[in-house]
């Protein structure tokens, strides 16, 4: 067969490059999608965490995640797959930042750094056993009648689920409510947090004052300058007395025979 025409070499591409490259492209603008939710609930996700207690909602955060990771099996189109990866990174926000948040009441400031590397652990180590189990639940494609695909979705979602209902169970809120603790260690652990917490609100409190009065000189404007009182006139009781001013020979003497001729 001799070789085609450029025209249909032209033609051919871009009928190729119509049919697969949006597609693609909204399928990557859809994984965003879950970050652009991970990047805008972090905040309030803690802020909930810390009014109604990490037990609950680190519980609450991980059997959601399990629920919409397993969902996501079910997808049959771009619409559900977007909205399934946003509601993914809305539910999955707040554990990372909930967690280290939940260790800072637990752990002294000077024991923090460790125990906040020996939970940053588990990444690498997530990688290192998710790849080969997810390729291994891959191969499952076409028992029960469900594809490779669903299978990695539904059992990758079930542990969150079980996991979130244990932490139900095992976490504590604060040193202070761990009956698994001796009473003395639990009222070390309570007394040392809440005098370094209150020391970094009086350190905080400071750095605000001197920032504030810093303020001007960091805006280049520098300090504000007094206003300049006004003149008030003088009264002549508050008149500054001068030296006499020289009158004329008329006032000194008003009798004078040079006036009594002139008169005359």
């Amino acid at each position: 067969m001799s070789d085609p025409s450029a025209e249909l070499q032209a033609a051919t591409l871009r009928r190729v490059t119509r049919r697969l490259i949006p597609f693609m492209f909204a399928l990557y603008i859809g994984a965003g999608i879950f970050f652009l939710g991970y990047c805008l609930f972090q905040i309030p996700s803690n802020l909930v965490l810390a009014r109604i207690g990490a037990r609950r909602w680190i519980g609450g955060i991980m059997i959601t995640w399990g629920l919409t990771a397993s969902a996501m099996m079910l997808m049959r189109g771009v619409g559900s797959f977007y909205a399934l990866r946003a509601l993914l990174g809305v539910v999955e926000a707040g554990f990372f930042p909930g967690m280290i948040l939940y260790l800072t009441y637990w752990f002294p400031t000077v024991e923090r750094a460790r125990a906040v590397a020996g939970f940053m652990t588990a990444i690498p180590i997530s990688g290192v056993v998710g790849g080969p189990v997810s390729g291994a639940l891959l191969g499952l494609n076409g028992v029960a009648g469900l594809a490779g695909w669903q299978w990695l979705f539904l059992l990758e979602g079930l542990p969150s689920v079980l996991l979130g209902a244990s932490a139900l169970w095992y976490l504590t809120d604060r040193p202070a409510d761990a009956a698994w603790l001796p009473a003395e260690g639990r009222g070390w652990l309570t007394e040392r947090l809440r005098r370094e917490q209150s020391r970094q609100g009086r350190d905080r409190r400071v750095r605000r004052r001197a920032a504030r009065l810093r303020a001007p000189h960091a805006r280049g404007r520098g300090p504000r300058a007094r206003p300049a009182p006004r003149s008030r006139p003088a009264s002549p009781l508050t008149r500054p007395i001068g030296p006499p001013r020289a009158r004329s020979a008329e006032a000194v003497a008003p009798w004078s025979p040079a006036r009594t001729r002139t008169r005359t």
